[in-house]
């Protein structure tokens, strides 16, 4: 199979080819599936804590005792063929294998300013922003290595490698 380039839909075995996610980045709440149906109408709009895991949005595994015996149904409810599943995690592996090369290159790049800093006697404070070559794409890719620890990276190109760390408010400038 040739390599994707565009991310194809996210098929993955016995999730709905609609699901989106209750909780997107940055923990944004969604509130409807790509089919347009409201997830919380399927539950009869239930506050409870776990109001989630009666969403019939992903087929139900005899081995997990935390599913419920009753979980809502969804005319809209449309589950992945193998070949869509197997495109997907093709696609997904190959993504995420350039988004790891593309953390290294960031950290590589990033102990060579260390080294340079201990070099030379300075003391660096604050965050540490730089840009590599893309492994994906060839463009320019903008990371930063903050000083509380985490990182974020993202390709100037549309839709090729991004990354964040949790709670991230990042963007590339």
């Amino acid at each position: 199979m040739a390599e994707t380039t565009q991310e194809p839909i996210a098929a993955i075995a016995g999730q709905c080819l609609h699901y989106t996610g209750v909780y997107g980045p940055g923990v944004e709440i969604r509130t409807h599936c790509s089919a347009g149906v409201e997830y919380r109408a399927l539950v009869n709009h239930e506050m409870e804590p776990g109001w989630f895991i009666r969403l019939p949005c992903m087929t139900r595994d005899p081995r997990c005792d935390w599913m419920p015996d009753d979980p809502a149904q969804c005319s809209k409810l449309e589950l992945p063929n193998d070949d869509q599943v197997d495109e997907y995690e093709t696609w997904f592996e190959t993504h995420f294998a350039k988004m790891m090369e593309a953390i290294k290159g960031a950290r590589v790049r990033y102990n060579m300013a260390v080294d340079y800093d201990r070099q030379t006697g300075r003391i660096r404070t604050g965050d540490f922003e730089d840009k590599i070559t893309c492994p994906k794409c060839s463009g320019t890719l903008h990371f930063i290595v903050k000083a509380t620890g985490g990182h974020d990276g993202q390709c100037e190109t549309d839709d090729c490698i991004m990354w964040r760390s949790c709670n991230s408010t990042w963007a590339r400038g």
